[in-house]
């Protein structure tokens, strides 16, 4: 290493964070004020407003469960392909680590193919017990291909890696994509720490990195589907405030027009 690399990294990494900070700065201040916030007493709501958080939490239990049920008919074909891949390599080297490393893929096969036959029907409330065995089925699935260390193994790194990130947009439920990732953040940096793998420090960065960007997600999601169904909300509400108030109009006046803001003519007349 050349004498002046030293000195040079560090001013790079110097002007590299000031900028970094000086344009990320207030949006960093802005989220952590926020979060404080979390923890200080809050006004109580009012009625309207307890019902309509009521009724965001009703259609985001609805999406949830459209989303798993539509997802089970999709995954449970790509399971299937992924079982006869292993069942093949179980019967060209039929040893005991290929024959055990079907049965958990043949759990969350039989999963998928229930409900997404409509054998199952889970419920609104239902979806979330769903969702936490998927988490526990693939986490096992991870350890257990690498504890067994089997050979050929089609449990690849890009095979966890996707499962991981279509649990968190399928489920779209920050607290319950929390702890399942953790599951997998776990497994990873105890698997690596068992097998000697690389440095426990670059491991748990890594993998920091990876459960914090999928919860990011699932948080993402759950936040724009919980604005749209306020928007939707709110419009109908103030759908069905102005048809009440034109109906009294219909009944006291020979006629009634709708203005916008800039008094012209909205509908009929």
């Amino acid at each position: 290493m050349e004498p002046t690399s030293g000195p040079v990294a560090a001013a790079c990494v110097a002007v590299f964070l000031a900028v970094h900070f000086r344009m990320m700065g207030p949006e960093i201040w802005r989220a952590f004020t926020e979060y404080l916030q979390m923890f200080q007493p809050k006004p109580q709501d009012s009625v309207e407003e307890v019902a309509m958080k009521k009724r965001i939490e009703e259609g985001l239990l609805e999406v949830r469960q459209k989303n798993y049920i539509l997802s089970a008919r999709l995954f449970v074909h790509l399971m299937a392909g992924t079982l006869l891949l292993l069942l093949k390599i179980s019967v060209q080297t039929p040893i005991r680590e290929n024959w055990l490393s079907l049965l958990l893929p043949s759990m969350v096969y039989l999963q998928h193919l229930l409900v997404g036959s409509g054998l199952l029907q889970p419920g609104r409330s239902q979806v979330r017990r769903y969702a936490l065995m998927n988490y526990f089925e693939f986490a096992a699935i991870l350890v257990l291909d690498r504890a067994l260390q089997v050979p050929d193994s089609v449990i690849t790194e890009k095979f966890v890696l996707a499962n991981r990130f279509v649990l968190s947009m399928v489920f779209m439920d920050t607290q319950l994509t929390a702890g399942g990732q953790l599951l997998f953040f776990l497994g990873n940096v105890g698997l690596n720490w068992y097998s000697g793998g690389p440095s426990l420090g670059m491991n748990l960065f890594e993998e920091l990195q990876l459960w914090s960007a999928t919860v990011g997600l699932s948080a993402i999601l759950e936040f724009l589907v919980c604005a749209r169904l306020r928007a939707a909300l709110d419009a109908a509400q103030h759908e069905a405030l102005l048809g009440s108030v034109q109906r009294i109009l219909r009944g006291v006046c020979d006629g009634a027009v709708l203005l916008d803001d800039e008094h012209r003519v909205q509908g009929t007349a």
